[in-house]
């Protein structure tokens, strides 16, 4: 099985070039939160959503310090 999380309609084409080079993998689609693509779905039949709580708790922390270096990486504004 190949998860696809995304609800990107413009992976439609990759999907089905996928699917035809091997037509025995089973390709499904995870919607993020407050996304989804009807034509994703008709091309998957086997997708599902990820609640909030799931994808939230999948982030990676506000900041990341390298343990080596002991540079900090903030996450952008616009990912919380």
């Amino acid at each position: 099985m190949v998860p696809l999380i995304s609800a990107d309609s413009d992976l439609t084409p990759a999907v089905r070039t996928a699917k035809s080079l091997a037509p025995g993998t089973h390709i499904m689609a995870a919607f993020p939160p407050k996304r989804f693509s009807n034509e994703l779905k008709t091309l998957m039949p086997a997708s599902f959503p990820i609640g909030r709580a799931k994808f939230a708790g999948a982030q990676l922390p506000d900041e990341v310090t390298d343990p080596v270096t002991g540079h900090t990486i903030g996450r952008p504004a616009k990912w919380t």
